[in-house]
């Protein structure tokens, strides 16, 4: 049987049942996320024995099971060099090599280092991941004297804060967006404000990276609904 094994404390590594110092150890030393890993490192192309049949008082091996030359590494069949354990060849790499010479073949090695110093990359920082959910809390109306707020509460600490991009919201609007930066508040809130607006609608949205984003409107009311406001309120 061929197969590759190595564990988390070894201090070798075992080529078709041939122990040999690893050059690889500073790639093994690391805290690996599994106990142990097995990958078949299959030989091929090389003339086989893989079925017999008598020869009057002699054994004749053939180099084909079925009338079929199903390859092999000169010693090992293909279909005997996955350990039993493993569906179909998985994870399997194939070397036109003889059994003996497996473990000092040049594409042999070439992915092993490849597969010991994988261990330690991390794809998740090059992936796009689900955004971070984040609640939005503002008023529906500002008067036209007041300070617009903005808060905003994230799933988790965000590593480099939160920003709110504020716009005005009508159809022929062409103001550069509003940059608000939204500072760690009460509880588990970031807060910012972006100071007073002008009177109309206006869009706010919460965003960073993979935080959000966030998206509401409210109004900045004029002159004479912030008056009717202030008579309502006394």
């Amino acid at each position: 049987m061929n197969a590759l094994r190595f564990g988390v404390d070894g201090s070798s590594m075992k080529v078709c049942g041939i122990s040999a110092p690893s050059p690889f150890l500073p790639a093994l030393s690391m805290k690996l996320p599994i106990a142990s890993v097995q990958l078949p490192i299959i030989g091929t192309f090389q003339p086989t024995a893989q079925s017999a049949k008598p020869a009057g008082k002699k054994v004749q091996f053939l180099n084909a099971y079925e009338g079929q030359d199903q390859d092999g590494d000169g010693t090992v069949p293909r279909v005997s060099a996955t350990p039993i354990e493993l569906e179909h060849e998985t994870g399997a790499m194939y070397a036109a090599e003889r059994h003996a010479s497996l473990q000092t073949n040049d594409a042999v090695l070439t992915q092993l280092d490849g597969i010991l110093t994988g261990l330690s990359l991390n794809l998740d920082a090059f992936r796009a991941l689900p955004p971070v959910r984040v609640a939005l809390d503002i008023e529906d109306v500002y008067a036209a004297d007041e300070e617009v707020v903005v808060r905003a509460r994230p799933e988790r600490e965000p590593p480099l804060g939160l920003t709110a991009a504020i716009t005005p919201a009508g159809e022929k609007a062409t103001a550069p967006a509003q940059q608000v930066r939204l500072r760690p508040a009460d509880g588990d809130w970031y807060e910012g404000s972006a100071g007073v607006l002008p009177p109309g609608i206006h869009r706010v949205t919460v965003h960073n990276g993979e935080f959000g984003p966030v998206t509401d409107i409210f109004l900045v009311s004029g002159p004479a609904v912030t008056a009717r406001r202030k008579g309502r309120k006394g």
